[in-house]
């Protein structure tokens, strides 16, 4: 191989190790060769130009020049422990051309010693991000695998925060989803599938992106770490948090947002709690939660019930948040709405989550001062508030319920467990 491709080339007579070896009657091999590339890398440079050159204009030996110029820059970087960086440029000048290259011998070469120079030298984030376009720039539709893996390779060992969007682009194409899904089966690389997912989820907002029906195979991934499903679903809840009220309303967010809540239910879930946790704008959680949970609560009939018994606090505390303003309205309720809202908030004042609790605590102050229900607040509600309350320990007045209400209860004054007590039996609970 090596013997032979040497033989063939036209090597300058001024270089002083081949006078050396023809007056010796020497062959050079392989050892030999990359013992020189390793001691002058300019030598690396000039073969890997001349091969590149050969694999062009020879078709019958384009193979054999392919494989020289793989396995040469293969064993001279494994004798760096960094490349020397006065040789860096040519190296990189060859990649280009090679990943350029409409020859696709050369473009596969390309691609390898990419991934291979990759490990020893360290670029800048624009210049990476560069030779990822061009990569993506120059596509072939029967090196598919191979474009995936060198630039799986790149990100691994120069991680970017933002993906080109010529990658993106190329990426929603068929062939290349449905080869992303064999290839992340067989091979680490983890790393480009999160940033894929990411720089997709930012292009929805940024620029409308529609995720195709074959992308969106890419959030299905059977062995997808929960990591990464839920970097993509913090990264939704946060730009969604920071759009406009248009962007909000826009398709690809809305479509991308279903697709999130199908397919990372789990992540969407964790991630609305987290959110709501931190004290995050109710009113655009709302909207989050209209768009990404709405199928979890079914349809807006039984909506109501079921966001007060959600498992998630955050669903129920928006719960709790609608009745409050149908409340602070003023509006006259029907007896059903009445007792519905009442049986709504007891049933809230335990709850698990303290700020729900809280909430709902806070709440029957405004219902028992609310003349249009007052009167369905009868003296079993007052007693299991007080059952409640003592169970949770509460300190006086931390309810903030105005027991100047309770003579207005039905059944409070006539009642002799309260007849003498002014009022401090009630009290007593808070």
């Amino acid at each position: 191989g090596f013997c032979k491709i040497l033989e063939i080339t036209t090597l300058p007579e001024s270089w002083m190790w081949l006078e050396t070896a023809k007056t010796n009657n020497v062959n050079v091999g392989r050892t030999e060769l990359v013992k020189l590339c390793t001691t002058n890398p300019h030598y690396l440079t000039y073969f890997m130009e001349r091969a590149m050159k050969m694999i062009n204009i020879t078709e019958n030996m384009a193979r054999v020049h392919h494989s020289f110029l793989v396995t040469l820059v293969f064993l001279v970087l494994e004798q760096f422990a960094e490349v020397p960086p006065d040789v860096i440029p040519k190296i990189y000048s060859c990649m280009i051309t090679a990943i350029s290259s409409s020859n696709k011998d050369l473009k596969s070469a390309g691609y390898i010693i990419t991934g291979q120079v990759m490990r020893k030298i360290t670029l800048r984030d624009h210049i990476v991000r560069e030779l990822i376009s061009t990569v993506a720039a120059h596509p072939s539709p029967s090196l598919v695998k191979e474009l995936i893996l060198c630039v799986s390779c790149i990100l691994h060992f120069h991680p970017l925060s933002d993906l080109p969007v010529g990658l993106i682009e190329l990426m929603l194409q068929d062939q290349y989803v449905l080869a992303l899904g064999l290839i992340y089966e067989r091979n680490d690389i983890g790393g480009f599938i999160r940033e894929l997912l990411l720089t997709g989820v930012e292009l929805c907002f940024k620029s409308g992106i529609m995720f195709s029906e074959k992308f969106s195979q890419m959030f299905q991934f059977s062995s997808l770490p929960e990591g990464i499903k839920s970097s993509a679903v913090d990264r939704y809840f946060e730009l969604y948090f920071s759009a406009s009220q248009e962007i909000r309303n826009s398709d690809s967010v809305n479509q991308l947002g279903d697709l999130l809540s199908t397919t990372f239910s789990s992540q969407v879930q964790d991630t609305f709690q987290k959110f709501h946790s931190q004290g995050s704008d109710m009113a655009v959680l709302g909207q989050l939660k209209s768009l990404i949970l709405g199928k979890y609560l079914g349809n807006e009939s039984s909506q109501k019930i079921l966001e007060i018994n959600h498992d998630l606090p955050g669903i129920r505390m928006l719960g709790l948040l609608k009745i409050s303003e149908k409340l602070d309205s003023g509006k006259e309720l029907t007896s059903e709405e009445e007792e519905n809202i009442t049986g709504t908030i007891i049933s809230r004042i335990t709850d698990q989550d303290d700020s729900v609790s809280i909430k709902s605590l806070e709440m029957v102050k405004k219902f028992l001062n609310n003349p249009a229900v007052v009167d369905s607040v009868n003296c079993a509600v007052l007693e299991k508030i007080q059952s409640m309350a003592v169970g949770r320990k509460l300190k006086p007045g931390n309810c903030g319920i105005s027991h100047s209400n309770a003579d207005r209860v039905p059944g409070v004054a006539a009642d002799p467990k309260y007849a003498n007590s002014g009022g401090s039996e009630l009290r007593s609970c808070v």
